[in-house]
């Protein structure tokens, strides 16, 4: 009977033959399981470095947005408190113009109240219709004149200087008449002096002139004739 050799033998007398031929491929499936293992880790670092990256910036982003979120809320509130105390101004000055229109509205009403305006003739009440009052005033058309209310009668507001002389340096052509007066009278054609206290003076001339400053009764009651 032949004998067996290591090399014939299953598994050889040392060990050898197919068992080796297994582990050899047992041990390189491992290394390259490790190889793609190490591969694996090496993206999944790398995604995990990225992914850090991206939540970096998106932290950022969001610490950004949160500072211009609170800044916009300030300027929000600024805005609030000046919309408010424009609102506040705005209510001050309607109050005020209300009460400036009241007050004028007022004022018109008193001055209706004095000046009736125009009319053909004396009016015997106010514009609302009250009983007239004392200093009530109205300008009559028929007679282009203002009249004022004494309380019981309408009269002339004023007397129009027109026609009448200055109390000193008045000249005068033609005859004049005078009622009783105070001081002298001198006719400068004439040299004629009238004395003082005569009644009814009439005189004729051609120019004359008043030279008493304080005969106010004769230069108010002569008319240029």
């Amino acid at each position: 009977m032949a004998g067996i050799t290591g090399e014939d033998s299953p598994g050889g007398l040392f060990g050898g033959g197919s068992g080796d031929a297994t582990t050899t491929a047992t041990a390189e499936q491992s290394q390259i399981a490790a190889a793609a293992s190490e591969t694996a880790a090496a993206a999944s670092a790398t995604t995990a470095s990225t992914k850090a990256s991206e939540a970096a910036s998106s932290a950022t982003g969001a610490s950004s947005s949160a500072s211009t979120a609170t800044t916009q809320a300030g300027t929000a509130t600024t805005k609030a408190g000046e919309a408010s105390t424009s609102a506040s101004s705005a209510a001050t000055a309607q109050a005020a113009a209300e009460a400036a229109k009241d007050q004028a509205l007022a004022a018109f009403d008193n001055f209706d109240d004095k000046y009736l305006g125009a009319k053909a003739a004396d009016p015997t009440t106010d514009n609302d219709g009250d009983p007239l009052q004392s200093g009530m005033l109205y300008y009559n058309t028929t007679n282009d004149v203002m009249k004022v209310y004494t309380g019981s009668a309408w009269v002339a507001a004023y007397v129009s200087g027109g026609g009448f002389a200055l109390l000193t340096g008045a000249t005068f052509t033609g005859d004049i008449s005078a009622p009783n007066f105070t001081g002298n009278i001198t006719s400068t054609s004439t040299g004629v002096t009238q004395a003082s206290g005569t009644n009814d003076t009439s005189i004729s001339t051609t120019a004359f002139a008043v030279t008493e400053a304080n005969n106010a009764a004769v230069a108010m009651a002569i008319a240029l004739g």
